[in-house]
């Protein structure tokens, strides 16, 4: 669907010159990696928060770092033993 807006740069394209053009195009990649950005968060947060209500709902187990810790020592031994 072409919007007036899209018309509007379509018609000021050929007028503008190559310096011009790599420094929209530059604002417009700029704009689209902000939006990408702003998804990427927007995905993360729900992702936390999903996993937090499974924590709090008893759904999921969490370690302590010293758990975290004393598993991984015990496998590094394990693995260096043999």
């Amino acid at each position: 669907m072409t919007t007036d807006i899209d018309t509007a740069i379509t018609n000021y394209l050929p007028l503008l010159s190559n310096a011009q053009k790599e420094a929209i195009l530059t604002v417009m990649k700029t704009f689209a990696h902000e939006l990408a950005d702003e998804n990427d968060r927007e995905v993360l947060v729900n992702e936390l928060n999903s996993r937090f209500e499974a924590y709090e709902n008893g759904n999921i187990l969490s370690y302590t770092l010293e758990e975290t810790e004393n598993r991984a020592r015990a496998a590094y031994g394990a693995k260096r033993g043999k």
